[in-house]
């Protein structure tokens, strides 16, 4: 798997289609559609990537946890929701400014790049390098050098760590403690503990919630 460097040009989207119909959608009609968002923000200018890759969810049965589809990005475009879905127009957010990538055809990817669980993703910044190596989708994620060579390492070593792990927080206050060097050594060992303890399977992989998208999240 290539290691993390500055050069490195994140060029290629790793972006979810929600449900089947998204991908009919762009065969179709040949666009992808970002609702305004912090998520969409944090990728910063969208017209810099030239290509996307589609990952699918359990809601599409037994074409679930995978990226097999990918599209050239043509243009972008600023446009209101009902122009690309006119259909929709008693939508709540008919009249919003929406993020749309125009795209090529639809292409399959030569060997599709699977996800060993379900996972909660919507967009990964990558690499044309990363993407013609990757077996897995952790191989698309860019870390830092010291997170690209324990990865890898791992990886080598057989292995399934993962590069993001979700997990549920209550939702309680916490005292405030004060970072020492004896503290930041405990963390440090918890930290190792918990990666080697998911790498080999000693925390089970959370299961992908349910997928629930209504007209108030699209």
């Amino acid at each position: 798997m290539p290691r993390s460097n500055q050069r490195e040009v994140r060029d290629v989207l790793v972006a979810l289609w929600p449900l089947p119909g998204d991908r009919r959608l762009a065969e179709r009609q040949g666009w992808y559609r970002m609702r305004p968002a912090k998520p969409v923000t944090q990728l910063g200018d969208l017209r810099r990537f030239r290509e996307l890759l589609f990952y699918q969810p359990d809601s599409f049965g037994p074409g679930r946890r995978i990226i097999e589809y990918r599209a050239a990005v043509s243009a972008y475009e600023l446009v209101r929701r009902i122009d690309v879905l006119p259909d929709e127009f008693d939508h709540p957010r008919a009249q919003q400014m929406y993020h749309c990538l125009r795209l090529g055809p639809l292409t399959r990817l030569e060997t599709p790049i699977r996800s060993r669980i379900g996972r909660r993703i919507l967009f990964v910044p990558t690499t044309a390098e990363r993407v013609a190596s990757a077996q897995d989708i952790n191989d698309l994620f860019s870390g830092t050098p010291p997170e690209d060579l324990l990865y890898c390492n791992l990886r080598d070593a057989g292995l399934y760590p993962e590069r993001e792990y979700w997990v549920d927080v209550p939702a309680r206050r916490v005292p405030a403690r004060r970072c020492t060097a004896s503290t930041s050594r405990s963390c440090a060992a918890m930290a190792t503990w918990t990666s080697s303890a998911t790498a080999t399977g000693g925390i089970p992989a959370p299961r992908e919630p349910p997928l629930i998208v209504d007209a108030t999240t699209r």
